[in-house]
């Protein structure tokens, strides 16, 4: 397999066989040039605003589909030299086929389903419109035959086209291109018309029906109207509806206007009004008589009530009678007792206070860069990267919390007792109260390992540290239950009071020493004394320059656009070893156990021994996350190593190192061709006996087969990896 751009994307992508990408891994270590493509390809994806080619113009080309063949390798050979030719003068290109490979990579390697509101939003978009040209005869006898496309944008003659065939000329979308203005303005003129006749509607006073200003109530009778003073006319008036038998008459139009037309009720005859109208206090007496005209047929009679059917009456709202005069009204009755609203419980004030450094929350599955004074809620997951610490200040500064390196802590909601909650699930956490005497004692709930206590800060200026350690495994647990976590609590100044759930409150002192979690749990005040560690002493970790300037470097690949899973992995391939390293550590720190088991195979020993820790731990969170580590070391690693991988991230337990047969297994890995399974073997070896015998797995094969001899002589000689117990 010859070392081309596409050959080198396909191993940066882990999509190679593991034979072919050992071989290309060993060509690439010979060969200075392809190793310094490779570093350059890792350059260009971390590289931001590098740009991107024009969508059409000047800085347009090549076409998006000659790329795209080109990444599915069904390109010309001429294609291809040109296109890697470009790609290597320009960073831009190169950028875009190589971050294009690794989108593809980790699409077909995880497939992603597409969610349903998605597609819908893409079927709506419909087909996009586009120039067909009709070619000649002698181009469309050319069935099957594809033209390759050209610098000057030829069309695709379709294969098996009988006379014709569609040539799709490279065009901007509709969607990106400018609308003309004749369609703005023909689209405004219409509104405009539009608004213009709504209005004209809802002014016209002849297309609204005549309505009586007041509707009677059933059974009211008009008051006659006033008799006009003397010697004044009296004024028009809109007519008012008539009695006549207890039935409402209609209105009477004015006369100067023409009555009209009213349609017939089905089963009668219209009348029409042949004799003058009479005033509208005479219609009340004598209405006008009706004259019969003849109706073409009629519809088929209908009852028709003798009375015009009123609308019902609305209940009357009940008054409760008036006491009688001389009696006492009685009392009223109690009202049932309400209980009062509960308020909410208010969460405490949480404010992210670190001037530098790295801080990650953890959010929709993934992680990102918390950013400077961001206030921090309820059920929020906050991460802390090595070498960085982060400060968070607690109801305005009555506590401060300080999170180091590889930390990772929820804070949970309030509670009745507590405003806010610590649950700790890794890492180093320094707790100071820092507020004045007067003030009330502080109270928190600490959650450790799935034990919750309540801790009261009495008194000022008290320093609490906590630290918890994930526990590694020693095979598979043979009942499923979770490891203990090792650390525990120190109080270097002050005192709090500790209270397990169900128990009983413990004060806790400095002179207290080091209680674990267990003695915790179990109630226990006094621990052993041991010297404060170096993380709770003021000014007790020395940073160098050099590990300032290291810090400044690693800060810079955290990027706030970019998910800590879009940044990190590529940072655990560099070239610097302790920069591989901290990118592993945070993969361990986010959970992100698909690239630690890529990092089982880093050039550098840091990283490796870094990524094997990761995994142990992550396998002890839980024994079911054995299948998910499976199926992805079955991705790395030759399905015949897959079995003996995943024994040996479990581990072994002590009296292994007494079995002369588990001692013979774990020695023989030390001759793998494969420098994962080399250090995972190598690994247990020190964890179990502490000696080396000068073996590395990284050493060449004749320096490693003579380390291999001298554990030979060490199983010969004691006949395990440990002498057998005294009895």
């Amino acid at each position: 397999m010859r070392l081309t751009l596409r050959t080198l994307l396909a191993y940066l992508d882990d999509v190679l066989d593991p034979t072919s990408a050992k071989d290309i891994g060993q060509r690439i270590q010979e060969n200075s040039a392809a190793m310094e493509q490779v570093e350059r390809i890792r350059a260009v994806l971390r590289k931001r605003r590098i740009g991107a080619p024009e969508i059409a113009g000047p800085g347009s080309g090549p076409d998006p589909n000659i790329v795209a063949e080109y990444l599915d390798n069904t390109l010309t050979p001429e294609a291809i030299a040109e296109l890697e030719k470009l790609c290597l003068d320009s960073d831009m290109h190169l950028a875009e086929a190589a971050a294009s490979h690794q989108i593809l990579s980790i699409v077909l390697g995880e497939p992603i389903e597409v969610p349903a509101t998605l597609k819908e939003r893409m079927y709506a978009v419909g087909h996009v419109t586009r120039s067909i040209e009709t070619v000649p005869a002698a181009d469309a006898a050319r069935s099957g035959a594809v033209a390759a496309g050209t610098a000057a944008g030829a069309g695709v003659v379709a294969a098996g086209a009988p006379s014709s065939a569609a040539r799709i000329e490279p065009q901007i979308p509709d969607y990106l291109r400018r609308k003309p203005w004749g369609s703005r303005i023909t689209a405004g003129l219409l509104v405009a018309l539009g608004l213009g006749w709504l209005v004209w509607v809802l002014n016209d006073q002849s297309l609204k029906p005549t309505v009586p200003s007041d509707a009677l109530a059933q059974g009211d009778v008009p008051s006659p109207p006033a008799e006009p003073a003397p010697g004044e006319t009296p004024a028009p008036s809109a007519p008012a509806p008539a009695v006549a038998d207890g039935n409402l008459v209609p209105p009477v139009p004015d006369l100067n206007e023409p009555a009209p037309a009213v349609p017939p009720m089905a089963g009668t005859t219209a009348v029409v009004a042949t004799a003058p109208i009479a005033k509208p206090s005479e219609m009340a007496a004598a209405p006008a008589p009706p004259v019969p005209a003849t109706t073409p047929e009629p519809m088929p009679p209908v009852p028709v009530p003798a009375t015009t059917p009123m609308p019902a009456p609305m209940p009357a709202a009940t008054v409760p009678p008036a006491p009688m005069p001389g009696t006492v009204p009685a009392p009223p009755a109690p009202m049932p007792p309400v209980a009062p609203a509960v308020p909410p419980l208010k969460f405490a004030d949480i404010l992210y206070g670190s001037t530098d450094g790295v801080a990650l929350l953890q959010q929709a599955g993934d992680w990102t860069v918390l950013p400077r004074r961001s206030v921090i809620h309820a059920q929020e997951t906050i991460g802390v990267p090595e070498p960085f610490d982060a400060t968070f200040q607690i109801e305005g500064g009555k506590l401060d919390l300080t999170a180091f390196g590889e930390t990772a802590v929820r804070f949970s909601p309030s509670t009745p007792a507590v405003s806010f909650g610590v649950v700790i699930s890794r890492g180093k956490v320094l707790i100071t109260r820092t507020s004045v005497p007067a003030d009330p004692p502080v109270k928190m709930q600490l959650t450790v390992a799935g034990r919750v206590y309540e801790v009261t800060f009495p008194e000022a200026n008290t320093v609490v540290g906590l630290d918890v350690v994930p526990p590694q495994p020693f095979g598979r647990p043979a009942d499923g239950m979770p490891l203990p976590v090792a650390g525990g609590l120190v109080v270097s100044r002050g005192s709090v009071t500790v209270q397990p759930a169900g128990g009983a409150a413990v004060a806790i002192r400095p002179d207290a020493g080091e209680l674990t979690w267990m003695e915790l749990a179990a109630g226990k005040a006094q621990g052993q004394l041991k010297a404060l560690p170096a993380w709770m002493v003021p000014g007790g970790i020395k940073v160098t320059p050099t590990q300032k300037q290291f810090a400044r470097s690693f800060e810079k690949e955290f990027a706030l656009e970019q998910t800590v899973s879009q940044s990190i992995p590529a940072v655990s391939k560099s070239d610097i070893a302790r920069m591989a390293e901290a990118a592993v550590r945070t993969l361990t720190l986010t959970g992100n156990y698909r690239e630690l088991v890529r990092s089982l195979q880093s050039k550098h020993e840091e990283a490796r021994i870094a990524a094997i820790i990761g995994l142990r731990e992550w396998l002890a969170e839980n024994p079911q996350n054995e299948v998910l580590l499976t199926e992805e070391v079955g991705r790395v690693f030759p399905d015949s190593d897959v079995p003996g991988v995943i024994t040996l991230l479990w581990g072994f337990p002590p009296q292994a190192a007494r079995d002369p047969q588990a001692s013979r297994q774990i020695v023989d890995v030390l001759t793998h061709d494969d420098i994962a399974i080399r250090e995972l073997g190598f690994f247990h070896l020190v964890t179990l006996t502490g000696k080396t015998y000068s073996y590395k797995p990284v050493l060449p094969k004749g320096q490693r087969d003579a380390a291999y001899a001298r554990w030979e002589e060490h199983l010969k000689k004691v006949g395990a990896l440990l002498p057998p117990e005294m009895q």
